[in-house]
């Protein structure tokens, strides 16, 4: 019963502030392009795709193409740890909730530009 409430008082509060949904539905989508995008490209993708650009130039740059599901899932977990946070403090405070959303729109916009980057240089 109370997660029922819960959940429609947070539906409501979404819904009235577009701006914070326009964020969480980017950052959705953003998630399940990036994983769509490495699902139809895995079969053409090389064992060894680089990813750790940090590191120094070759092998250490190197990774098995399964790797490549570190930038959605640390795209999702953030996503979620901020709209969960997000959520909690809405009605209270707004600015801090709209910036919660803000920064899992950024995450997620820098890890599809890394994702699409990483596979067109590839295929």
């Amino acid at each position: 019963m109370v997660l029922s409430k819960f959940r429609v008082q947070t539906e409501e509060s979404l819904k009235s502030d577009k701006i914070s949904f326009f964020f969480f539905l980017f950052s959705v989508v953003s998630i399940l392009l990036q994983s769509s995008l490495i699902l139809t490209t895995s079969s053409s993708l090389p064992p060894l795709v680089p990813l750790f650009y940090s590191r120094p130039w070759g092998e250490a740059q190197l990774a098995p193409w399964t790797f490549l599901w570190i930038l959605p899932g640390l795209s999702l977990a953030i996503s979620l740890l901020n709209f969960s946070l997000a959520i909690f403090v809405f009605g209270k405070l707004r600015f801090l909730s709209r910036t919660l959303f803000i920064f899992a729109f950024i995450v997620a916009v820098g890890t599809l530009y890394g994702t699409v980057k990483i596979i067109s240089l590839l295929t």
